[in-house]
């Protein structure tokens, strides 16, 4: 990973059983602790593939034209910080079903660009040692926030130059609703499905198609999954018209009727980006479990390739599976 730097932190407490905010009037201290707690917090939430991209509704509302002078007045930071806090605090208090947390807020510096960044630190239960005279015991901590090693579901990150955001999110009852409370009502802007989500319409979709138009067997499972990992190989996403071409190359009626499917399915365009972490658990590798608690993971292009495994479909319904050619260690 490039070299992030941490410029400023502020941490404010938005605990509901409370009746107003604690907010903090100055900025965390740095130590190489504290920073480290955060880049690990930074770090985790840029690459997970739930971040969804999204954008303001409104430029000139309060918060963004804020945010796009943070770094040409310093002393706005601690201001902004408090005046998100107490948004976050009023809402969390006619919605109690959404858990209570610190806030902590950050801008630091990523690939010569300026980021402003809120994680909800959703409170986590842990225990502690307590000393009472001449007894120790075991006191439960209500209000930990969550490890470094931990992932955090609430976030949003701001390119300050640019004002994009990308935003990690879950839906809450809001009036009877489920909703994305987080873009929807605290920073009023307009989101993007993330990766993740554009990865499970594709599965989806691809199962959809498959049930309909091709056989059940698992042949054509690996045919699928052994084309999209081709995809990915060269071109670094799935595109969908080259997995149409590579399978139903003699059936254009058929081709059409597959990339018309995902058109149907939520996705705007026909590619679908695809992180590394997501191509290797998903797509690189084929995962077969039996029946009798066997577990076989082989990669994808070997299931197509009859000199490596052959499967072999037996009269009473079940598979033999044929590892060819190999050496044992």
């Amino acid at each position: 990973m490039s070299a992030l730097g941490i410029r400023k932190a502020i941490i404010h407490i938005i605990d509901t059983n409370l009746d107003i905010p604690v907010l903090s009037n100055n900025v965390l201290p740095l130590n190489a602790e504290v920073e480290e707690f955060i880049f690990k917090h930074i770090e985790k939430t840029m690459f997970d593939d739930a971040l969804k991209k999204a954008s303001f509704r409104d430029f000139s509302s309060n918060i963004p034209a804020k945010i796009s002078c943070l770094i040409d007045d310093p002393d706005l930071f601690v201001a902004l910080t408090k005046e998100i806090s107490t948004k976050f605090f009023e809402f969390l208090k006619k919605n109690p079903i959404i858990d209570a947390c610190d806030l902590l807020f950050s801008i630091y510096a990523f690939e010569d660009k300026n980021y402003f960044a809120i994680f909800k630190m959703t409170y986590k239960d842990s225990f502690i040692h307590y000393v009472d005279g001449q007894t120790n015991s075991i006191v439960k901590q209500k209000t930990t926030l969550p490890l470094p090693s931990q992932k955090i579901d609430e976030a949003v990150i701001i390119d300050i130059d640019e004002l994009s955001i990308d935003i990690l999110e879950k839906k809450v009852e809001v009036n009877g609703e489920k909703v994305f409370y987080l873009s929807e009502y605290i920073m009023e802007a307009d989101t993007n499905l993330s990766v993740k989500d554009k990865v499970k319409i594709f599965e989806k979709t691809s199962k959809k198609f498959k049930k309909e138009f091709m056989n059940e067997g698992i042949e054509d499972d690996f045919k699928i999954k052994d084309v999209v990992s081709k995809s990915i190989e060269e071109k670094g996403e799935i595109d969908i018209d080259y997995v149409a071409d590579n399978l139903f190359e003699e059936n254009s009626q058929v081709k059409d009727i597959f990339i018309d499917s995902f058109k149907d399915s939520g996705l705007e365009e026909n590619k679908v980006p695809v992180s590394e972490k997501i191509a290797n658990k998903t797509y690189f590798k084929q995962k077969i479990k039996t029946d009798n608690g066997i577990d076989i993971s082989l990669p994808t292009n070997y299931c197509t390739n009859k000199d490596l495994v052959e499967f072999v479909n037996n009269s009473d319904g079940s598979v033999s599976i044929i590892i060819k050619n190999v050496k044992l260690k």
